[in-house]
């Protein structure tokens, strides 16, 4: 599970770099590019329903934003690091679709496009999930999944925006990002410190 986590990070890094250098080699870099977006779909199909199908009846947690409240009110001695493992491997895992959206959809609300992709990308898989027992279906990994693809063309509209010399507004696309990352350390804390 390492692994393919890795690999996902590795490609949304990559495709970063192809934001950053598409308008120089265009040909060559959009074909690894399409490349790399394959073997990302690989690896979500991989992580998500490629497999072996659970025994269990198909389950649900229809609550918003129980994984905070799991991390913020068990203690990492329970459950709560493997709860904000799930949930940043869930932003990471959307994070390469985002990327891609953002270079597609040439938009100033192109971010809206790819929580609109990332909501019907996820609600597919977790619909399967749900249907097939290979997992549950939470409301949670759709809202984390989502993040992903929004911070994914964040990040995209970022590289561009920084190559063209434009930080001051580069810098404002990370802001949410950062809001994200504070919330988890503070629900951390919390769990440290208060259980």
């Amino acid at each position: 599970m390492i692994i393919k986590v890795l690999l996902v990070a590795a490609i949304s890094a990559y495709l970063c770099l192809w934001c950053a250098f598409r308008e120089r080699k265009r040909a060559v870099l959009d074909s690894f590019a399409a490349t790399a977006f394959l073997i990302y779909i690989y690896l979500v199909l991989a992580i998500t329903v490629l497999r072996q199908p659970a025994a269990a009846l198909p389950s649900a947690r229809l609550v918003p934003f129980y994984s905070y409240y799991l991390i913020a009110t068990k203690g990492w001695h329970y459950m709560s690091l493997y709860v904000a493992e799930e949930v940043l491997g869930n932003v990471l895992l959307f994070t390469p679709l985002g990327i891609i959206v953002s270079q597609l959809i040439k938009r100033k609300t192109n971010w809206c496009f790819a929580l609109i992709i990332g909501a019907i990308v996820s609600l597919a898989i977790e619909f399967y999930q749900f249907k097939s027992g290979i997992g549950t279906f939470e409301i949670d990994d759709i809202i984390h999944n989502c993040l992903g693809a929004v911070f994914g063309c964040l990040a995209g509209n970022s590289v561009v925006l920084i190559t063209k010399g434009k930080k001051k507004k580069a810098a404002l696309l990370c802001l949410p990002v950062l809001i994200f990352i504070f919330v988890i350390g503070a629900c951390s804390l919390i769990s440290i410190f208060f259980r």
